[in-house]
């Protein structure tokens, strides 16, 4: 964007993805595009929080602060005073979001289904699709009519796929694959029409494939004994499809940007 003042930043999150398969994956070839960023730039474990848990590890990730001083800990909290359990959302959230600073320092951004995050603010420069914690579109984007452009352009985006939901395992693998091709539209509408300063998008399908598959999928310490089962190869497939998405985002941010 030439009348930009700020090189572009774009933080990509894969939910729950482990150093030990993105480590083999990328030097046997699988990961190619991971594997280039991390040649040129830096890579190192990311040591999560306590609790280890999407709620608290996202918002920390957003915020800076631990679950002590940001104030999500779990999926649902104790209404105080009483018994009662209600969801857990950003209304519970202590601190600025990375965006919210950005959008103060009259920068603009695009976020998009990061754990947690919703309801969002009115956001002034920026646009916003939900992720874990609400449950449609409609409503829930920012701008509002940002929801209806969406399924205008990706009839097929969902906002999440869950394993438990489908009594068909390999109906749940092909809705979560279409669910995560339609994320990376979607992420790709918004650089192109947003054009941010700050993109951050969230992918979740390597989180729910390997809580569905894990004990079924031929994995790098596996010696090989799982080849040939049904679903041998899932979460491999779904990491390199996450890769093939990684690299036409890169591409597409073009070469001021930092991934």
């Amino acid at each position: 964007h030439p009348d930009r003042s700020a090189q572009p930043l774009l933080v990509i999150g894969w939910d729950g993805a482990t150093p030990e398969l993105v480590e083999a994956w990328m030097e046997d070839g699988s990961l190619p595009h991971l594997a280039a960023l991390r040649a040129r730039g830096c890579y190192a474990p990311l040591r999560s929080v306590l609790p280890p848990l999407s709620p608290a590890a996202w918002t920390t990730s957003i915020t800076g602060l631990n679950p002590g001083r940001h104030g999500i800990w779990d999926f649902g909290h104790l209404v105080p005073g009483t018994y009662r359990v209600e969801p857990t959302d950003a209304r519970q959230r202590q601190g600025a979001s990375l965006w919210e600073i950005a959008e103060a320092a009259g920068l603009s951004t695009a976020v998009l289904n990061v754990p947690m995050s919703h309801p969002s603010g009115e956001l002034m420069r920026s646009a916003f699709v939900p992720g874990l914690g609400a449950a449609k579109l409609e409503g829930a984007t920012w701008p509002r009519a940002l929801a209806a452009q969406l399924m205008a352009e990706i009839p097929d985006y969902q906002i999440d796929c869950n394993s438990f939901e489908h009594a068909d395992p390999a109906d749940f693998l092909e809705q979560l694959m279409a669910m995560t091709r339609a994320r990376g539209k979607a992420v790709q509408l918004l650089l192109e029409t947003r054009q941010p300063d700050l993109l951050m998008a969230v992918f979740t399908a390597t989180d729910r494939v390997q809580h569905a598959f894990w004990r079924q999928s031929s994995l790098p310490w596996t010696d090989g004994a799982r080849l040939g089962w049904r679903f041998s190869s899932a979460i491999k497939d779904v990491y390199v499809l996450l890769d093939e998405i990684l690299g036409r985002l890169v591409q597409q941010a073009g070469e001021q940007a930092t991934v």
